[in-house]
């Protein structure tokens, strides 16, 4: 049975966002099993605390599986390895991300992969991506996941859409990561922490 996985910002007891995620499970759900029942977010979620900012990661299927929540700690993002794989697709949120795994051990010394695919900018292996050129912040049209960070952010005008090629990387003036449980802008580095890839070896994986 395919299995998913939809992750939620709480902060002080709050679900952030539960529109787009209640929008993009059910869209999920409805691809792979037709017949099942919408879900419905609201109501449903059991924050442990009220205050501070928890990680809620919800399993589902045809139907949600399992609810938890824990405290969610940041990870440290300071540079960008460029890698490039042509025939990646993680256009759902599944619970598998082995595909993704691989790509980030290309990392080398940097903290995280940006995945170029087919000569696009897509995502990392777990976050959205963001480009300011001074004046505007722009993200790729080209995403393996449509995050619900992104898509709010894109409803509400903030971010703009636009193809972004990997020539196009250095254009710009600073990088900000999104998704769930990071808004834009607090995860944001110049773009000078971007490394392109010197390793032929593990340039491109077919």
């Amino acid at each position: 049975m395919n299995k998913f996985i939809e992750t939620i910002n709480i902060l002080d007891g709050v679900p952030q966002r539960l529109f787009y995620h209640t929008q993009r499970m059910n869209h999920t759900i409805h691809c792979f099993y037709p017949n099942a029942k919408s879900i419905n977010l609201e109501g449903i979620l059991r924050p442990q605390i009220t205050h501070g900012q928890q990680k809620c990661r919800i399993i589902y299927s045809n139907q949600i599986e399992e609810i938890t929540c824990s405290t969610y700690i940041k990870k440290e993002i300071k540079s960008l390895q460029i890698i490039h794989n042509n025939t990646i697709d993680y256009a759902f949120k599944w619970t598998d991300r082995q595909m993704l795994n691989d790509l980030l051990k290309l990392k080398g010394a940097c903290d995280e992969v940006i995945i170029i695919k087919q000569g696009y900018v897509t995502d990392t292996s777990y976050t959205n991506i963001a480009f300011y050129d001074g004046e505007k912040w722009y993200t790729s049209d080209t995403p393996l996941l449509a995050g619900t960070c992104r898509a709010s952010l894109i409803d509400e005008g903030v971010l703009s859409v636009k193809k972004i090629r990997e020539t196009d990387i250095w254009k710009y003036k600073k990088v900000s990561l999104i998704n769930a449980m990071m808004n834009l802008e607090e995860r944001e580095m110049p773009i000078t922490s971007i490394k392109k890839n010197e390793n032929a070896d593990s340039r491109l994986i077919l």
